[in-house]
């Protein structure tokens, strides 16, 4: 993965922009929770974890369309600005409807700008390292929730909500930047059609791969029960977020170590075993959350789960640029993305308004989500024979 980044400029640019970007985004996110951290944590998280996701289920298949219209490397960049300018208003208003507002916002120009990411990767590497690629974005991604997670509450203490407000604004500067530096002279040539083996959006084979994520996502309610966890059981520093510091950078630890540790020992091979393995994972990573009581044993079992998630998801990632074709590969990437947080949210809701009143514990919301993932396990062994033999 290092020699793909040191050789590759394309890459190299487009993976600095998403690290600023998510370095941003994780310590703003933390400024965010501080802000409505006053209430009922549950209720308050849920809102903002639903506002976050509504815009991408509602418009991430009208960006995959724009995606596959128009420039994708422009369509990145004017997403950037205008989360930067949105991000930059919470300074001036720090209101509940106005942060909710801006959340949503900036979510809907997110789902501009994953679709023209994902649908613009398979253009920036070679085909034999798609799947080496999408280890570097998971890489990326855990990496900088480990950071943006440690030193987000760390900031917070220091600089308080209006610096990582400022932070949040300005990694979207910087990774727009980045992504206008993208040369298209050097982007690999498309494919030749082959309208014999040309898989189309609808066919039974793609929306199988398609679905994965969506079926992941039931047990979505993950991303609520730590952030619950986190304030209530285990809270920590004067601002009371320092507990979900600690349990997001153990998801970001165990997103990390999955990639490296499932491409090292599989290849870019044996995908839909290393999916089901992946849902496995997660489903006893989980099970551990709902019987553990202290922070390490929660901590490590959020390790291990995150590193069966981590996995599936690039596995999965690899699967569907790699079937689908460059025509149609921004309407797939937003279906994806639509169907995953259609589901999250859907789980958001239900475990949230079960939690928020007190109906469950977030230990009783981990388990259900374990048997939600090997339930998902099962129905994946027939599809898999039935359509990806």
């Amino acid at each position: 993965m290092r020699e793909l980044l040191r050789r590759n400029k394309n890459f190299r640019f487009i993976s600095w922009a998403l690290a600023l970007s998510l370095f941003g985004d994780w310590v703003g996110l933390l400024a965010i929770f501080s802000l409505l951290g006053g209430g009922n944590p549950a209720t308050e998280f849920s809102i903002l974890l639903v506002l976050k996701q509504l815009p991408i289920i509602l418009f991430s298949s009208i960006g995959g369309k724009l995606a596959d219209t128009y420039s994708r490397r422009k369509l990145m960049i004017a997403s950037d600005i205008v989360r930067s300018l949105l991000v930059a208003t919470l300074i001036l208003n720090q209101s509940t409807v106005w942060i909710y507002t801006v959340v949503f916002l900036q979510s809907t120009f997110s789902s501009v700008f994953e679709p023209a990411r994902g649908a613009i990767i398979p253009r920036l590497v070679p085909g034999d390292s798609l799947g080496k690629a999408n280890g570097v974005g998971a890489f990326i991604w855990s990496s900088m929730l480990i950071l943006g997670s440690s030193l987000g509450g760390v900031i917070l203490e220091g600089v308080g909500v209006i610096g990582c407000i400022l932070i949040d604004s300005i990694s979207y500067l910087f990774s727009g930047f980045f992504v206008s530096k993208l040369n298209d002279n050097e982007f690999y040539p498309l494919p030749e059609k082959n309208d014999a083996q040309a898989v189309k959006i609808n066919s039974p084979r793609l929306l199988t791969i398609i679905s994965i994520k969506g079926v992941y996502g039931f047990g979505a309610a993950m991303y609520l029960i730590l952030a619950v966890l986190g304030a209530e059981k285990f809270t920590m520093g004067s601002s009371g977020t320092l507990g979900i510091s600690v349990l997001y950078s153990c998801r970001g630890l165990g997103a990390l170590m999955g990639p490296i540790l499932s491409l090292r020992l599989f290849g870019d091979k044996n995908h839909q075993r290393i999916i089901l393995l992946g849902l496995l994972v997660m489903g006893l990573g989980y099970f551990g959350i709902s019987v553990s009581d202290s922070l390490v044993l929660v901590g490590l079992a959020t390790v291990m789960a995150h590193m069966g998630g981590s996995t599936l998801w690039v596995y999965s990632t690899t699967l569907l640029q790699r079937e689908a074709s460059d025509e149609i590969r921004g309407r797939a990437t937003g279906a994806e993305l639509s169907g995953f947080f259609f589901s999250s949210t859907i789980s958001q809701i239900v475990f949230g308004a079960l939690m928020g009143g007190v109906i469950i514990a977030p230990e009783t919301a981990a388990f259900s989500c374990a048997l939600i993932w090997w339930g998902a396990a099962l129905g994946y062994v027939w599809l898999f024979r039935r359509y990806l033999r």
